[in-house]
């Protein structure tokens, strides 16, 4: 089913899953406040280049 999902849908799911997981477990023993979460997924997800056409 994931693999049949369009791009433009997996990439927000994987995100908001990325996010919640960061909340609940954190780092180093603590949680993430969300400043410290939105710049982890930031980091991770970083917009793919636009080509140039």
């Amino acid at each position: 089913m994931w693999r049949a999902a369009p791009v433009e849908l997996r990439r927000p799911a994987i995100m908001h899953l990325v996010i919640s997981y960061c909340a609940t477990v954190g780092y180093d023993g603590r949680r993430l406040s969300p400043a410290e979460t939105v710049s982890l997924v930031r980091q991770a997800f970083a917009a793919p280049p636009c080509s140039a056409g």
